[in-house]
Parts: C-alpha cells; structure tokens; sequence
C-alpha cells in the first residue's frame, strides 16, 4: 500500500509523534530540552519547570524557619529593651520616693529638737545640744556593745547622769549658790575692794573647785589611786569645779534654764561614766563574735572525717590481711 494513502493512529507514548494530528498539542512549540507530558495544555505547563529536589527543599524549610526563629528574637529585643525602660522608670521613682521619706524623717527629727529647743528652754541651741549629746550616748551604746563590752554597765553611767541631772536642775532652780555667793561677797566686800558681782563670782569658782576637788579626792583613794595620778585627777576636777562654780554663780536662773543645764550635766555624766565603767569592766570581742563561727558544724565535721578515716585504715588492712 502506497505510504501517502496510510493514516497514523494516536500515538501512546509521553514524547508526542510530530507526524501525529490526532493529539492536542500538534503543532505546538516546544523549548529545545523540555518534555511535553500528557494531559494538554495544563501538562505541557507544568512539565516547564522541573520539580525541587528533597535537599532543595530541606533548605527552603530551614531557611523559612530560621526568619521565623529571627522575627520572634527581633520581636522578644524590642520588648525586653521597652520592659527595661519601664523598669528604669520604676526604678528611679522608687528611689526618688524613698530619698524624699528619708528626707522627711530628718526635717521631723531635727526639727522636732530644734522646735522643743525653742518652746521648752527658749532657744534652739539648746534643742541642738541635748539632740547632739543624746545621739553621742546612744553611739556610745552600740560601741560598747560592738566591742564586747558591758552594755549593762553603760546602763548604769544613764542612771547616774540621771541622778545628777535632776539634783543639778533642782539645786539651779532654787537659785540656792548664787544667792549664797552674793551673800557672802557682800560680808567680803568690806574687806576686799572688788565689785559685788565679780565677787560672787570668785566665790562660785572657790566653792565648785573645792567641791569637785574633794569628789575627786574620794573616788580616786577608793579606786586606789596614789601619787601623780590622783594629783592630776585632783587638779583637773578642780578647774572644772571653778568652771561651773564661777557659771553658777555669775546670775540667777529660771527654771527653763535650770531643767535646760540639767539635761545637759546628765547627758555629759551618762557618756562619762558609763564609758567609765565599761572601761573598768573590760571588752572581749572575741567573745562578743564567736556565734558566727559554725563551731558545731566544724566539730562534726572533725568527727566525721576521723570516722572516714578510720574506716579507710580497717578496710585497708582487712584486704593486707592483717
């Protein structure tokens, strides 16, 4: 049969039959390389691109997933640097609030001294000086106790400055001594050419430096003092004893001004005998500290390893044999 009479039948191979019109992509252009798939146009399109491979894939997935990991990082950066700022601002108004509170309790607690300074004994000085020399007693308080002294017979300086504060206020307040010195300057005056006043005033100085010079001639022969140092103790209770005889002396004083003296002599003797008698007591700081070495612990632990040691020397001499 002549080759022009034959007609051919749809082909069913993938790779179409150029020679074959049946299919529906007879005649259609193809790219040198590409394989037209079955299905029409639809198959000829996908068959363009070639499918990723598995690595290709693998990578695209971990590539997605570390911009994903990076978002939230950026994301959790922005808010950690916003919370920082807000914690800053908290911050720094929390300690703004504190400083004013501190700030606060100090106008209160000088203030209030200054204020019953003023109303109690008519001066703020006054209210400067007791705060002052209360605040020193109660330094000296924690000192001793700090280094292992007796803070029972620092007690016992507050009692006595007590005791001498009162008698002081309440022997100011009759106005007993300088009217006694004027008395008895009056009866020197017809035999010493000195005005009234600057003799009561020698007579306050004589009278408080005998005193206070007996007191100290006491007290140093009871605590077995001899020689030069009860000389000098004896000397220096003397010129104090002037001091405040010639300041007792000189005028007449209220009783604000008296209760003001007296709380003032009180504070003074509280800080220098109760120094004093800690002093004589003694300080032990290493008894004062030993609770904050483990002792018990260290102990057992001694105990402990000698046990271990023990142990280890019977089991070696069990595998020697002995």
């Amino acid at each position: 049969m002549p080759a022009a009479t034959l007609k051919r039948g749809p082909t069913l191979t993938l790779e179409p039959d150029p020679l074959d019109d049946t299919r529906s992509d007879a005649g259609a252009p193809r790219a040198p390389g590409t394989r037209a798939t079955a299905g029409g146009p639809g198959g000829a399109a996908a068959g363009q691109e070639s499918a990723p491979g598995v690595g290709e894939a693998i990578g695209e997935a971990r590539a997605a997933f570390m911009r994903m990991v990076e978002a939230h990082l950026a994301l959790l950066r922005a808010e950690l640097s916003l919370a920082g700022k807000e914690l800053g601002i908290i911050i720094g108004l929390g300690a703004a609030a504190l400083a004013l509170l501190i700030l606060i309790g100090l106008l209160l607690y000088i203030g209030s001294w200054l204020f019953f300074g003023e109303w109690l004994f008519g001066s703020m000085g006054w209210g400067m000086i007791h705060g002052s020399l209360l605040n020193v007693a109660l330094i000296g308080f924690i000192g001793v106790n700090l280094a292992g002294g007796s803070t029972r017979s620092y007690g016992w300086g507050f009692v006595v400055g007590l005791i001498t504060g009162a008698v002081v206020a309440v022997v100011l307040a009759t106005n007993a001594l300088p009217q006694g010195a004027t008395t008895v300057a009056g009866e020197a005056q017809q035999s010493i050419d000195l005005a009234k006043n600057l003799l009561a005033t020698l007579t306050g100085v004589v009278i408080g430096a005998a005193v206070l010079a007996l007191v100290a001639l006491i007290i140093g022969w009871r605590q077995q003092l001899r020689g030069k140092r009860l000389g000098w103790v004896i000397l220096a209770s003397a010129l104090v004893g002037a001091f405040m005889g010639a300041i007792v002396a000189s005028s007449l004083w209220s009783y604000a001004g008296a209760a003001a003296i007296g709380i003032t002599i009180g504070l003074l003797t509280w800080i220098a005998v109760g120094g004093w008698l800690a002093y004589r007591h003694g300080f032990d700081p290493e008894a004062r500290y030993a609770n904050l070495v483990p002792r018990q612990s260290i102990e057992s632990l001694e105990v402990s390893r000698d046990f271990v040691k023990a142990q280890m020397k019977r089991q070696k001499d069990r595998m020697m044999g002995r």
